[in-house]
């Protein structure tokens, strides 16, 4: 998928729900690197939406703990 259509897409969202200290972390394997740009395009569009996010690549030997998250 087109990062591009990613951010699109999430941009139309008409309804926002609003809550405090909101937080993602967006978690992508990727091996030609496309996914990796739809994961930082979805980490974008959250920040618009107010959302302290993280990118997290996942590898075989990479799997972060759950005090990272």
């Amino acid at each position: 998928m087109n990062p591009a259509a990613v951010i699109y897409a999430a941009r139309e969202m008409k309804e926002v729900i609003p809550m405090k200290n909101r937080k993602a972390v967006v978690l992508y394997g990727s091996l030609t690197g496309n996914t990796e740009m739809v994961g930082k395009a979805m980490a974008e569009v959250l920040e618009e939406y107010g959302f302290e996010t993280r990118c997290e690549k996942i590898t075989p030997g990479n799997y972060p703990s759950s005090n990272r998250l």
